[in-house]
């Protein structure tokens, strides 16, 4: 699901205290933020998948589309 580099990118993202996290987002292009937030999206998808999954469901296809 996470190739090695976006592994990587998660792990830092996820290691950053509130304030780092606050001086990053600042600095960051918004291809940067846009990155990040699709990292995030699908680490959230994948805690999401493994949750249900010890419940004892089968997960074929949860949408990745965004309510609003």
């Amino acid at each position: 699901m996470f190739s090695e580099h976006d592994a990587e990118n998660l792990d830092f993202l996820r290691s950053l205290s509130d304030d780092a996290l606050l001086n990053w987002y600042s600095q960051a292009s918004d291809d940067d933020i846009a990155y990040a937030q699709e990292l995030l999206d699908r680490w959230e998808l994948a805690l999401l998948t493994m949750d249900a999954e010890e419940r004892g469901f089968t997960v074929v296809d949860i949408p990745t589309v965004t309510l609003q």
